[in-house]
């Protein structure tokens, strides 16, 4: 898609909502783009006529399956936006997060399940645009109270329109974050908007290297994005290391990575290693293609934002 075409995700996914391309694998279901679309619309629908409007807050709180992905992207469609949650978190946390972004529908399995049931309807959906509120992600709470970080359609959208994705020959990306980080929706658009396919691991996979490593060579993962000191520990399981071997790119981002972990990395696969500088809650700064230099250096700012370097008094030098 050209960049200018793009404000917002689901201008992404409405490009291939007619290809039998398969966008999305999870267990044992393949949903191509016309089925995750249709679905995704048939969701916000359902949404709509709970009551849920334009500019509205949904809590959502599932488990890894591709309902996930169809009730996410229903969300975005019925003009809502989505605040990530996991349905493991203590009690009080979800209701600390439910009374703070002040949501107005609870998305779990089971509501997803209610909703995909309707009857088809006819509400004609919102018009969405780049600067409408498409997320939240909230921070840990590990200094404080839990904060949540607002994302607008652009804001989610530009991450994945950096140029170093379209410079490699990619057709597979397996997301294994957890749904409550924001690199996981950034991974999920950042093949949407490519019409590439999304490898999502289930629950069991999540929790089992064998399984993952498994899964990502039946299903032949060209891609990976999490935190250099996971990837280390993952290295240490052989069937993951194998997998991992076979990569044509891996993405790291989220702590600092020294010269010694990004060679390690590298050498553990025969893909590019893409550092990932500045994520956090909202965005990413820079991307860098290591190539096995001494030195890690910053990179080239992330698309459609400008770079400012300051000095420990914060005066701008570059």
């Amino acid at each position: 898609m050209e960049r200018n075409e793009c404000a917002t995700i689901l201008d992404t996914l409405d490009r291939y909502q007619g290809s039998e391309k398969i966008a999305l694998i999870c267990g044992e279901e393949e949903l191509s783009y016309r089925e995750l679309v249709a679905d995704a619309k048939h969701i916000a629908r359902g949404l709509m006529a709970e009551g849920v409007k334009k500019g509205d807050r949904v809590l959502f709180s599932m488990h890894r399956r591709a309902d996930a992905i169809r009730a996410l992207l229903g969300i975005l469609y019925a003009g809502a936006s989505y605040v990530a949650a996991d349905p493991d978190w203590p009690r009080e946390r979800l209701d600390f997060v439910e009374q703070d972004a002040r949501t107005v529908f609870l998305m779990t399995d089971e509501s997803c399940r209610r909703l995909r049931e309707r009857e088809p309807s006819s509400w004609e959906l919102p018009e969405v645009r780049g600067e409408d509120e498409a997320a939240i992600y909230y921070t840990s709470g590990s200094t404080g109270q839990p904060k949540g970080a607002v994302l607008c359609h652009i804001a989610l959208v530009s991450p994945f329109l950096d140029a170093a994705f379209d410079e490699l020959a990619w057709e597979t990306y397996l997301v294994n974050s957890k749904l409550t980080f924001v690199v996981a929706g950034i991974n999920f658009f950042t093949a949407f908007s490519r019409g590439k396919t999304i490898l999502f691991s289930t629950e069991s996979e999540h929790s089992s290297l064998d399984l993952l490593a498994a899964f990502m060579e039946r299903h032949h993962a060209d891609g990976i994005h999490s935190m250099p000191s996971v990837f280390l520990r993952f290295l240490e399981n052989p069937s993951f290391a194998r997998a991992f071997s076979k990569l044509k790119f891996v993405v790291v981002s989220g702590e600092m990575i020294l010269p010694s972990v990004a060679e390690k990395i590298s050498r553990a696969t025969k893909g590019a290693l893409l550092i990932d500088y500045g994520t956090t809650e909202t965005f990413h700064c820079t991307i860098y293609p290591y190539r096995n230099d001494e030195k890690i250096h910053m990179g080239n700012a992330a698309y459609g934002t400008r770079l400012h370097i300051l000095n420990e008094a914060l005066e701008e030098i570059s």
